[in-house]
């Protein structure tokens, strides 16, 4: 009898748990989007555990977040199974030998009096089910290689179970509301993530009779005494061997996990973090450490630098124990561990980042850039980064925040068929443009029109941006127009959506504000005044329509542009630190 793909799975998954090794993705084998397939894999699993003597206690939930599961292209949370070899509660230190990649997240946990198999297992009814709470960290940890998930690959993987970790102090829920907590998140004393009640499905109750529902559909049932994990109140964050980890969780207090200094059993030999710098200290500087301190296994922020001393972004990163000067690149040179640091981002200004890049050349750096200067090669992440880590150019141009929104989508389009003119409309509030943004306008048009002709694919580009002085702020909305021929509009609309799912694995507020739009060329209408000369007949006109709200990591929501900014800079450096670390690797064998 021919193996099945939910076979094969299950044994690559079982292999990666057993001979302590990260495996590839499993949705090769279950395709992206069959939940049904994956959670028999995990089923699959817990009935080989529990032969083995391995006991259930309870259940955890997953992707409560909505920008997570706009991110993996889901509509519903996931579960997994809780072990009772899972809770380190009782133990001095979290056993990171246990662990191959973990992360941490700061959740309220449930326990139950009462049996969920039966009634309607509304709010009142699950309510009533509690008896008490308790604040948790939940390790979350992935079998699969660089946390490269898809919705298949975490549910089929037990939803990305590791370790859990509950506090002492109990509460009924007649003492405190769920939805209504604050939570904070340290590690080692620094504040890495903040959330709360309402971050979890808009109340962790919602959560739990989600769970509840769905238990009693699958036939296993929630049933008394289980711990129900009821999903992150904030953004998770890295904890590898030797952090403390620190969770405050208002009413229900605190809960603490220190990772004990061993190696994960599943790992390679740990490598040191990548050492970054950062010149600028404004918006998106500020915004993109801040993301590398609570996102990033891979890199360690060694230097925030600025002109201003007075400046939030060097005030914060002091406050952060991130080394600071404000004497500009000279200051960064002058540094004690400056010959440690391989990448640098340069977030200032493009003719700041010209003198800059002239400066550092003579060191070797890699050089991100975040400014419209231009001197290296254009990178889309999702369109070309990869081309770019084969190459290793020390000058990496990450275009502006309306390309790196808009350009997604023009590939997306050029994929299928030709894009003989590309427009786009960026617009972003004016509350989100700091000083270096507005002296950059005539350089943001410049440059975000050579990257959609030379990335995107269109054989001619045109950027126009604008800044909404509406209060109370809008979002980071953009307009993408594009002039083709004639050609599978289904092709395109499965092109673009994704290439929409691609980008918002790393930013999560990137979405769809509607469907793709095919508007048939009007005859007369005077197109030919935008085409390049040579280029073909232009039937119909493409709109796609974009907004990209920010993850507020540094400025509110609304600055979806900085977000997109930094996460397509932070994906880069990541994917840098990586590449390089295999070459390395190889190259010693």
């Amino acid at each position: 009898m021919a193996v099945t793909p939910v076979e094969l799975a299950a044994a690559r998954l079982a292999a990666a748990f057993a001979e302590g090794r990260p495996v590839a993705p499993v949705r090769d084998l279950l395709g992206t989007q069959d939940v049904d397939a994956a959670y028999a894999v995990q089923q699959e699993l817990t009935r080989s555990r529990m032969d083995s003597g391995a006991v259930v206690v309870g259940r955890k939930i997953g992707l409560t977040s909505p920008a997570v599961q706009r991110q993996l292209g889901v509509d519903q949370p996931d579960f997994g199974v809780l072990f009772a070899d899972m809770d380190v509660s009782s133990e001095a230190e979290v056993p990171s030998g246990r662990l191959l990649q973990p992360k941490a997240e700061a959740e309220i946990a449930f326990v139950l009096k009462e049996d969920l198999a039966d009634g309607d297992l509304d709010p009142a009814q699950v309510r009533a089910a509690v008896d008490y709470a308790v604040a948790a960290l939940e390790i979350v940890d992935s079998r699969i290689a660089d946390w490269d998930i898809s919705l298949t690959d975490t549910v089929a993987d037990n939803a990305s179970s590791g370790l859990f970790v509950l506090a002492e102090h109990r509460l009924t829920l007649d003492e405190f509301e769920p939805r209504e907590t604050v939570m904070r998140l340290y590690a080692d004393d620094v504040l890495v993530s903040e959330g709360n009640g309402a971050a979890c499905l808009g109340d962790p109750l919602n959560a739990l009779a989600w769970l509840a529902r769905t238990a009693r559909d699958l036939g296993d049932p929630l049933r008394a005494g289980q711990v129900v994990l009821s999903g992150a109140l904030g953004p998770m964050v890295p904890a590898p061997p030797g952090t403390r980890i620190r969770a405050e969780i208002s009413s229900l207090g605190e809960v603490t996990a220190a990772f004990s200094e061993e190696e994960g059993r599943m790992t390679s030999p740990k490598t040191s973090k990548t050492k970054v710098a950062i010149i600028g200290s404004g918006n998106i500087g500020t915004d993109l450490m801040i993301k590398i301190l609570r996102l990033s296994d891979t890199l360690e922020v060694a230097a925030m630098v600025g002109i201003d001393p007075e400046s939030d972004g060097l005030a914060r990163a002091a406050r952060l124990k991130v080394p600071t000067t404000h004497e500009g690149v000279e200051g960064l040179i002058a540094m004690e561990h400056f010959d440690d640091i391989e990448i640098v981002f340069d977030a200032t200004s493009a003719k700041a980042h010209l003198a800059n890049a002239h400066r550092l050349a003579p060191f070797g750096k890699r050089l991100i850039d975040l400014t419209p200067a231009a001197i290296g090669p254009f990178v889309v992440p999702p369109v070309n980064l990869d081309e770019h880590l084969e190459a290793g150019a020390d000058n990496l141009n990450m275009v502006t925040c309306g390309g790196q929104a808009t350009i997604p989508m023009v590939a997306a389009i050029s994929a299928v068929t030709d894009v003989h003119y590309a427009e786009i409309v960026a617009s972003i509030a004016s509350k989100s443009a700091g000083p270096g943004t507005r002296a950059n306008i005539d350089e943001f048009t410049e440059t975000t029109s050579h990257a959609i002709e030379n990335v995107g694919g269109a054989a001619r580009g045109k950027a126009i941006i604008v800044l909404n002085p509406a209060e109370p702020p809008l979002i980071m909305r953009d307009t993408v127009f594009c002039l083709i021929g004639d050609a599978d509009h289904d092709a395109i609309r499965a092109s673009v959506k994704e290439m929409a799912e691609r980008v918002a694995q790393y930013v999560p507020g990137y979405r769809l504000k509607q469907e793709v739009q095919f508007t048939p060329i009007a005859e007369g209408e005077p197109v030919h005044t935008l085409l390049p000369e040579g280029a073909g007949p232009v039937t119909t006109r493409v709109s796609v329509f974009l907004e990209v709200e920010g993850a507020a990591h540094y400025l509110p929501a609304y600055a979806g542009n900085l977000d997109i900014m930094t996460s397509a800079a932070l994906r880069t450096a990541e994917s840098i630190a990586r590449h390089s670390t295999t070459v390395t690797a190889e190259a010693s064998r």
